[in-house]
């Protein structure tokens, strides 16, 4: 078998064929039995403690949170749907960046980062720097429009922008395909963990079956309420789970300087390469650029969205994207220091089980190790359970999101415009089951297929990342596009992703690994078999017209495609005059409305028509967000009649029939909703 390590365009993880519940992993199985400790009826315990425990979290925070804004509305009917969906957006700056930083470091990267440096070094570690360019870069560009705007499905926006429900659903069709395969993904790396230290005791589509129940129960109850805090409980198990291999293994070791120079010894540390190749797998500058599409993950996905416009002002959403980043530098030094610790100890006591034939995947590394050393009661199901609770943020965060979406932009415009807050609270509760299902299924059929497919479906699902990441930019900060150029490209970006990460992977050319010591094995031991001391192995080179196009790093993946997809958006709204249509001020981020004015005035260029801002009112200041609060507080129960002005960021089901106020309606606006309202016909 070739132990190549193949890294999809998503998530930086090692190759995920083989995998013990498929067909390819099944010697490898049948070595641990012969050799491994079992999972002990305390492991079992604790894991059905924390399952247990992650569905109690989601209930009990959804019944506060029904009080809480009870209290505060007077009457138990108001703005469920808000509650419900975007938790009352009087969320805590906290909860919220935890929720925001677990939703998209799942059970993949517990795996699949130990795995990745185990095998290739430390480069991986530098993507926190490009990371940390790509939050800061969303909290800067994204985050001030779609905050502003006060929408709830961040696809609205593209609606909005463009005059087109057509580009509004092609954003939403590569939101929904993504996160459907993504989800079952997220479901099925735990459960073939579980399997593997049990001994095969629970099958995978057991695990499946239950997680996925527990995750869409206490979704579908609780809301997204329910789902910050349940995922602010999951980020203690996951830390916990992470941190109990990295204190062990150095204790094993001798501390940190041991494990550092063993690794050294064997090639794994390294941080200088500054290669200009983009076929290196991990350079500096690859990196960097990759960190360019976390600006997609934390600014324009709707989970993402859902979050930070869930706190109280704009400020507050900012510093939650900033406060996830400097959590996911935590989780990114954390799996990178547990792939050292276990290169370690495989190189220097034992030996490596990989060449040693008792796996054959990557990223059986991880439970390999923690079921031969750290074997303690508790230990190994508490390192299932922060397994699950990845998998469990990162699925309900997409079931909410998901539910969102379809009702705002699939179900609510056309059968229920006039849906009461109770039935549109139900309507989502309903679609987050369905997703759930379609959650289960998807890991089920992942079951099924094995590697090959498993591999496939990960390349198809990164396919539709980098896209998105261009339609939105396209929107946000350049003016001069349309619809038309929107659309082409999109489908332009959607073709070059996908042509680029499905036929990098069926082409095999992202074949590394690095040399690993097999000096400690011993031959006599039953079920060992020495393989070569490298991971991955070429073939004799056979020359192909798109060799060097296979080729390209992973790294490079979305930037090509969202470069891809901005070029042909540029291209046709050119050919199409884009440059003449007007734009409202309020679509566009507010530092390039000012450079694009700057332009006009200072150079004769104009790149904008732009016309003053009718869509939103500033709700960006936190004394705005307290009157707001004062004025509900002095205000009578029956407030028809009333004749104070209505606070600037007065939400749509705050307006009560009747009421009088002194501000007059912006044009544009229906006197039901503050959110923005199109116009002109759409598509």
């Amino acid at each position: 078998m070739n132990n190549s390590l193949w890294q999809s365009n998503l998530v930086p993880q090692a190759l995920w064929s083989s995998l013990p519940g498929s067909r390819q992993g099944a010697g490898a199985f049948a070595k641990h039995q012969q050799t491994n400790n079992q999972f002990s009826p305390v492991d079992y315990v604790v894991l059905g403690v924390f399952l247990t425990a992650s569905l109690a979290v989601g209930i009990v925070a959804s019944f506060i949170g029904r009080r809480k804004g009870n209290a505060d509305d007077g009457s138990a009917g108001s703005d469920e749907k808000e509650e419900f969906v975007m938790g009352g957006r009087k969320q805590q700056v906290i909860p919220v960046a935890l929720s925001l930083l677990v939703s998209f470091n799942s059970a993949i990267l517990i795996l699949g980062g130990p795995a990745e440096i185990y095998f290739n070094g430390t480069m991986y570690v530098l993507s926190i720097f490009g990371e940390q360019i790509g939050c800061v870069l969303a909290a800067l560009i994204f985050v001030p429009v779609f905050y502003q705007l006060r929408l709830t499905s961040s696809f609205e926006y593209l609606e909005l922008r463009f005059k087109s429900r057509l580009v509004r659903l092609m954003g939403n069709f590569l939101f929904l395909i993504s996160n459907v395969i993504y989800m079952g993904l997220a479901l099925y790396a735990p459960a073939t963990a579980l399997q593997y230290v049990s001994n095969g005791a629970i099958p995978v589509e057991a695990s499946i079956a239950v997680s996925g129940v527990i995750c869409t129960f206490y979704t579908a109850w609780g809301g997204l309420k329910a789902v910050i805090w349940t995922d602010v409980f999951q980020s203690v198990v996951m830390t916990a789970g992470i941190l109990a291999i990295i204190i062990r293994g150095l204790i094993d070791l001798g501390g940190i300087g041991n494990v550092w120079q063993i690794s050294y010894k064997y090639g794994r540390i390294e941080f200088d390469n500054f290669s200009l190749d983009p076929r290196v797998r991990h350079t500096v500058w690859g990196l960097v650029v990759n960190g360019i599409a976390y600006s997609s993950t934390f600014g324009v996905s709707q989970a993402s969205v859902q979050r930070y416009c869930s706190v109280k002002t704009m400020r507050q959403a900012q510093l939650s994207v900033v406060l996830a980043s400097l959590g996911a530098i935590f989780f990114v030094v954390s799996s990178c220091l547990a792939g050292l610790i276990i290169f370690a100890y495989y190189a220097n006591v034992a030996c490596d089980p990989s060449a040693a034939g008792w796996i054959e995947d990557s990223n059986q590394i991880v439970p390999f190790y923690v079921m031969e050393n750290l074997s303690i009661p508790v230990v190994p199901g508490l390192f299932i359970a922060s397994l699950f609770a990845g998998a469990l943020s990162s699925v309900s965060s997409s079931l909410s999101a998901l539910a969102a979406t379809t009702w705002e932009d699939f179900f609510k415009p056309y059968w229920c415009l006039n849906a009461t807050e109770a039935k549109a609270t139900w309507i989502n509760r309903l679609f987050i089951v369905c997703y759930g299902v379609s959650a289960v299924l998807m890991g089920l059929i992942s079951t099924r297929f094995g590697g090959t497919v498993l591999q496939a479906s990960l390349s198809f699902s990164g396919s539709f990342g980098a896209p998105l990441l261009g339609l939105f930019s396209m929107g946000v900060l350049f003016p001069f596009v349309n619809k038309y150029g929107a659309l082409a490209g999109s489908v332009c970006g959607l073709i070059i992703s996908g042509w680029l990460s499905i036929g990098s992977y069926l082409n095999g050319k992202q074949l590394v690994g690095l040399p690993t010591n097999i000096s400690n094995c011993d031959v006599g031991t039953p079920g060992t078999t020495l393989l070569p001391t490298t991971v991955g192995t070429t073939q004799a080179p056979v020359v192909e017209p798109l060799d060097d196009w296979y080729s390209l790093s992973y790294v490079w993946f979305p930037i090509i495609g969202s470069a891809a997809t901005t070029a042909g958006g540029f291209i046709v709204s050119l050919f199409t005059r884009g440059y003449r249509e007007e734009v409202d001020e309020a679509f566009i981020n507010p530092y390039f409305v000012r450079f694009y004015k700057f332009l006009s005035r200072s150079c004769n260029i104009n790149l904008m028509r732009a016309t003053p801002s009718n869509a939103v009112q500033p709700v960006d200041d936190a004394e705005a967000i307290e009157v707001s609060e004062l004025s509900k507080q002095s205000n009578s129960p029956s407030r028809q009649g009333d004749d104070e002005p209505k606070p600037v960021n007065q939400s749509e089901d705050e307006v009560q029939p009747g009421e009088v106020t002194d501000e007059p309606k912006r044009e544009g606006q229906s006197g039901e909703e503050d959110r923005p309202v199109a116009d002109k016909k759409t598509d």
